[in-house]
This record gives C-alpha cells, sequence and structure tokens, in this order.
C-alpha cells in the first residue's frame, strides 16, 4: 500500500503544474485523501498537505474541487471525511467495471418475433411460484435455459448475448 500511496503523491505533483482540473489529477487527489481518512486522523487537509507539501489553502482547495464534481463523497455526520467515489476508482482503473445482463423479455423470439421470452425453471414448483415471469421446465433439468411462452421454443441465453 505504501508503494501506491507514493506513487499516487508522485502522479499529484507530476500532473499539479499542468492539468490540475483533469479526472485524472481528481481522482489521485481523491484516492490519496479517502487513504488519509481511513488513518483515522481529525485533520486530513493538513495532513495531505504535509504529505504533499503543499500549502493547507491549495490542498482544502483541491479537495473542495473533487468533492463538488463527485470523486470523493461529503463527509457523513460524525466521521472526519469523504470516501472515494466509483467514478474515481474506476478512472484510476481500479473498479471492475460490471455489465449488466440484459433482461431476457426484452429480446424478441427467434422462432415466432414475439417479446415473450422467460426463464426456464426445472424442477417442482412451489405454492409461490410466479407462472408470468418464468416457464416451468418439467422435473429433469435440460440444458436450454430460456424459452418462449407464445410457441414453446427453447433455447440458450448466450445466443441473445452479444
Amino acid at each position: 500500500m505504501k508503494d501506491s500511496i507514493d506513487f499516487c503523491i508522485a502522479r499529484i505533483k507530476q500532473l499539479h503544474a499542468d492539468a490540475w482540473h483533469t479526472p485524472e489529477y481528481l481522482a489521485e487527489v481523491a484516492f490519496l485523501y479517502d487513504h488519509i481518512v481511513k488513518t483515522g486522523t481529525h485533520e486530513p487537509i493538513i495532513d495531505m498537505g504535509m504529505k504533499l507539501m503543499f500549502p493547507f489553502a491549495q490542498v482544502g482547495d483541491m479537495v473542495e474541487t473533487a468533492m463538488s464534481l463527485g470523486y470523493i463523497s461529503a463527509p457523513k455526520k460524525g466521521t472526519w471525511g469523504g470516501k472515494i467515489t466509483k467514478q474515481s476508482l474506476k478512472i484510476l482503473g481500479l473498479a471492475p467495471s460490471v455489465k449488466r445482463k440484459t433482461r431476457i423479455d426484452s429480446f424478441n423470439c427467434p422462432n415466432c418475433g414475439a417479446k415473450a421470452l422467460k426463464r426456464i425453471v426445472y424442477g417442482m414448483p412451489d405454492d409461490n411460484f410466479d407462472f408470468k415471469k418464468n416457464i416451468v421446465g418439467g422435473c429433469i433439468p435440460q440444458a436450454e435455459d430460456v424459452g418462449c411462452k407464445s410457441c414453446e421454443w427453447v433455447g440458450f441465453r448466450r445466443q441473445f448475448e452479444v
């Protein structure tokens, strides 16, 4: 962790002269600020200024800019500082990008063209089973995982993923 903090400090100093309002710079500021807040300090701006060897007022402006643009969350009641946001982590390449699956009922059936695709659930349904959202596939599990309510076509979800 010490290496990443040293790298962060060096990068802030490098970017400070030319690009102090760029997303990369503000994300680095957020990373360092978050690290300092997590140490439990009651004065994160002063500690950050001492690490960077920048005037405290300038560090306060840097943190205020990062906070106002969403790189650092606002401090919650009872805490001494905000936290780094997902936006900053993405810029720094530290947050895994999560690709959400598209809902299966938004695709058209390849057989009949209807928007009636549903997930196939195998086994005995219980009393609360939602027949509108799912298709009962029978007792013996099969490889197919989606089906059409209109024409009874069955297939695989992966053929709809890009």
